[in-house]
C-alpha cells in the first residue's frame, strides 16, 4: 500500500526552513502538496527512480517533515507511523519490528538498508535494532515496502524492505547542534557542521551520543537495561562532471548495554539474576559511484564494509562484511530494464566462554554470489508490466531464485491499481545451524536442562505472495491508498522436541534436546487501507487500518513451544493510528499520534493504546524547541514479549524536551 506523508502547508515551510541548513530546493518533500507528493521519485521499487504514484508495491514514504514533526528520538520509534508495520518494543533497548506476520525481536524477515547498505545481520537472522543510530536530521526519507522484495534485494527480503535514504552533505551546510533529554532519556545530544571542498564537492562531520534509563519488569522491579552510545560520521558528495556523482562515507559506533539475565544453570537456584554488561562497537565504510550516459540510462557501484564486534562474559563474537553491486540501467524502446550483479563475503568468530552456550565450529565464512534482471515493459502509456528474478547462490542452501510478476495501471491522472506475484526467501543464519544453547534448567528431581541444537541441514524459507492495491485523489488534498495480500509459505523454521539423553557435567543431569529444522507451512492474508487529508492550510490529518490473518500448520507432533522462532500469535491481528498535524499561529506546532493494537496471545501481551504528544515552537528560522509525551494514557504498558533469558518489560510513559539550533 502506498500513503503520501509528511506534508506540512507550504506557507508553514517556507516561513521555517530546515535547521542549519542551506534554503530547501525546489524538490524538498517538506514544501509539497498532497498531490505534488505523488509524483515524487522514489527507488527502493525498482532500483531506479520512479513516480511514487505509479509504484506497483505497498509503498510507504517517511519525510524529513515526518521526522520532525514525530517527536521521536530513534529509528525504530519512527517505523510505528508506517501502516501495515506492526512495531513493538520489548525492553529499553530492543524492538520488535515486522510486515504482515511473524513480529521477532530480531525482524527476521525484513530487509533493512541505509543508503543500499544492508544491516541485516546474515549470522544472527535479523536487525540489531539498538545500533542502527543516526541525527535524525539527516535522515533525507525512509522508504517502507511491505510485501517481498527479493528480487532486486535478494534473500531476506521476504515481507518487506526498509530503505533508510541519508541527505547529501550539500544539503546540509552550516552548523546545527541539538540536545534534549527526558525521563526515559536524560540525555541526547548531537553536533553535526557540512562545509564545502570546492565548488562541486561538500562534506559533514557529526558526533552524536545518549543515555537511556532502564525500564520496570511486570513484576515491579528495575529490568536494569540501561544503556549508553556514541557516535561519529562523516560524508563526502562529490560532482566531478554533470554526469557523476560520487559519495563515500564512514561511521563508528560503541555502545554499553546491561540487563539482569535469567540464564539456565542448575548450579543456581531457579529464577537467579545476574548482571551483564554488554558492549558492542563497529562501523562501516561506503563508496557509492553513479554515472548517468543519458535521461533513461546510467551505471553504478556500490562498495562497502562493516564491522560489528560484541561481548560480554559469556561470549565474544566480531564479523567482517565485504559487498560490493554493480546496477546497470537502460530504455531500449518500450523496455526500461534493470541488471545487476553482486557478491558478498562474511567472517565470523565466536569465542563462547560460558557452558550454556556453544558455536561449532568459532569461525564462519559465508560467500553469496547473486545476480538479477528486471524489465518494465510498457504495454500501453497506462499499463505497465514489470518482471524480474533474482538467482543468488549462499554458502549454506546453494541456488536461491526469486521472481517477480507486477502489473500497473493508470486508470487516469488521479487513480492507479496494481497487482503483483512474488517469491521470496530467507536463508539460515550462523546461529540456526551451528549453535548449542540451554533454554531451561530445572533442578528436578531429576535435573533436568532443555537445550536447544542447529541444524546443519538447515533450509531456507519460502514464501509466494499474490497482493493487489488501488491508490487515489478522491478530491484536491485528500488521498485514499489500500492493498490486500495473500502469502503461502512452506519450510518455516520450527524446533522439535528430540529423544532425552543422560549428560553427566557439569552436574548428572537430564537433556530434553530441541533441534532446528523446516515442519512448519502456513499462510497469512489481509489488507491495508489509509487515508491522508489536507483538512485546512493548517492542519492535517492522517488515518489508518491494517488487518493481518495468520495460520500455521505442521504435521510433526513434536513441537517444541519454548524455542518456536515462528508463531501465529506474534503479530497483532488489527492495528490502527490517527495523527494530526496543527500548524498554530506564532510559529507554534500542536502534533498528536494515537495507537491501537490487539493484544497478543502467545506472548502474553494485552491490547494496548498509547497517544503522543508534540508541542513545537520555532521562535526564530535557526531556533526549534520542542516538549514531547509519550504512552500518555497510562503509566507504563508491555509490548512485545522479551528477548531470551530476561524477564518481560513494560513501555513506560515518558516526556522529552529538545532544543535545535542552526547556524
Amino acid at each position: 500500500m502506498l500513503l503520501v506523508a509528511g506534508l506540512a502547508p507550504t506557507w508553514a515551510m517556507a516561513e521555517a526552513p530546515a535547521i542549519g541548513a542551506e534554503a530547501s530546493p525546489p524538490a524538498d518533500l517538506a514544501s509539497l502538496s498532497i498531490e505534488q507528493l505523488m509524483d515524487v521519485e522514489v527507488t527502493s521499487v525498482s532500483k531506479r527512480p520512479q513516480r511514487l504514484g505509479n509504484a506497483a508495491a505497498a509503498v510507504y514514504v517517511i519525510t524529513q517533515e515526518d521526522i520532525r514533526r514525530s517527536g521521536m528520538t530513534s529509528v525504530p520509534e519512527l517505523l510505528r507511523m508506517v501502516p501495515g508495520l506492526n512495531v513493538a518494543q520489548a525492553d529499553s533497548r530492543h524492538w520488535a519490528i515486522s510486515s504482515r506476520g511473524f513480529n521477532g525481536i530480531y525482524s527476521t524477515k525484513l530487509l533493512v538498508l541505509v543508503d543500499g547498505r544492508a544491516v541485516y545481520s546474515s549470522t544472527f537472522a535479523g536487525v540489531y535494532w539498538d545500533v542502527q543510530d543516526m541525527p535524525l536530521e539527516d535522515i533525507e526519507r525512509i522508504e517502507v515496502i511491505r510485501g517481498p522484495g527479493g528480487t532486486l534485494w535478494g534473500a531476506n527480503a521476504v515481507d518487506g524492505v526498509i530503505n533508510i535514504i541519508t541527505k547529501s552533505a550539500e544539503d546540509t551546510q552550516g552548523l546545527l547542534v541539538s540536545a534534549g533529554g527526558g525521563t526515559e532519556a536524560p540525555g541526547i545530544g548531537m553536533a553535526r557542521y557540512g562545509g564545502k571542498l570546492s565548488n562541486h564537492a561538500y562534506f559533514r562531520i557529526y558526533a552524536k551520543g545518549f543515555k537511556r534509563n532502564s525500564f520496570d519488569t511486570l513484576a515491579g522491579p528495575s529490568a536494569n537495561d540501561s544503556w549508553s552510545q556514541g557516535q561519529v560520521g562523516v560524508r563526502v558528495d562529490w560532482t566531478p562532471s554533470s554526469d557523476d556523482k560520487v559519495m563515500a562515507q564512514a561511521e563508528y559506533y560503541g555502545q554499553t548495554t546491561n540487563g539482569d539475565f535469567l540464564l539456565p544453570n542448575l548450579a543456581l537456584p531457579p529464577g537467579t539474576v545476574t548482571p551483564v554488561v554488554e558492549h558492542d562497537n563497529g562501523g562501516h565504510v561506503l563508496f557509492d559511484w553513479r554515472h548517468r550516459f543519458s535521461d533513461t540510462s546510467d551505471f553504478s557501484l556500490q562498495a562497502y564494509y562493516d564491522r560489528a564486534a560484541s561481548s560480554e562474559f559469556t561470549y565474544k563474537t566480531d564479523v567482517d562484511t565485504y559487498d560490493v553491486e554493480l546496477r546497470r540501467r537502460f530504455v531500449a524502446g518500450r523496455h526500461d530494464i534493470v541488471l545487476g550483479a553482486g557478491y558478498r563475503l562474511v567472517n565470523y568468530t565466536a569465542e563462547v566462554n560460558h557452558p550454556y552456550l556453544a558455536i561449532t565450529p568459532s569461525h564462519q565464512r559465508l560467500e553469496t554470489f547473486n545476480g538479477f534482471a528486471q524489465d518494465e515493459i510498457a504495454l500501453t502509456d497506462a499499463l505497465h508490466l514489470i518482471a524480474g528474478a533474482k538467482v543468488e547462490h549462499t554458502s549454506f542452501t546453494g541456488f536461491e531464485f526469486e521472481p517477480n510478476v507486477r502489473l500497473s495501471w493508470r486508470v487516469s491522472a488521479d487513480h492507479t491499481v496494481w497487482a503483483a506475484v512474488s517469491r521470496a526467501v530467507r536463508t539460515p543464519a550462523v546461529i540456526e545451524e551451528r549453535i548449542r544453547f540451554d533454554i531451561e534448567a530445572d533442578p528436578g528431581p531429576p535435573p533436568l536442562v532443555v537445550s536447544a541444537f542447529g541444524n546443519p541441514g538447515q533450509k531456507s524459507e519460502q514464501e509466494v505472495s499474490w497482493e493487489a492495491g488501488y491508490r487515489s485523489m478522491l478530491a484536491p488534498g485528500l488521498s485514499l491508498d489500500a492493498a490486500v495480500f495473500y502469502s503461502r509459505y512452506r519450510d518455516l523454521a520450527s524446533a522439535e522436541l528430540g529423544t532425552p539423553f543422560v549428560a553427566p557435567t557439569p552436574l548428572f543431569h537430564l537433556v530434553l534436546p530441541v533441534f532446528y529444522g523446516n515442519v512448519l507451512r502456513g499462510e497469512t492474508y489481509g489488507g491495508e487501507i489509509a487515508a491522508n487529508w489536507q483538512a485546512t492550510s493548517r492542519w492535517r490529518i492522517m488515518a489508518s487500518y491494517t488487518r493481518l490473518n495468520v495460520k500455521l500448520k505442521s504435521d510433526s507432533p513434536f513441537l517444541a513451544p519454548q524455542a518456536q522462532p515462528n508463531s501465529a500469535g506474534s503479530s497483532a491481528q488489527n492495528q490502527f493510528q490517527i495523527h494530526s498535524f496543527l500548524s498554530l499561529p506564532w510559529r507554534t506546532e500542536l502534533d498528536a499520534a494515537l495507537y491501537h493494537a490487539d493484544g497478543i496471545k502467545d506472548g502474553n501481551v494485552p491490547a494496548y493504546t498509547r497517544v503522543d504528544l508534540r508541542l513545537g515552537w520555532r521562535p526564530t528560522d535557526r531556533i526549534e524547541l520542542s516538549l514531547v509525551g509519550q504512552n500518555l494514557l497510562d503509566p507504563r504498558h508491555p509490548e512485545a514479549g522479551p528477548p531470551f533469558f530476561r524477564a518481560p518489560t513494560e513501555v513506560p510513559r515518558s516526556v522529552f524536551l529538545k532544543a535545535a539550533f542552526g547556524l
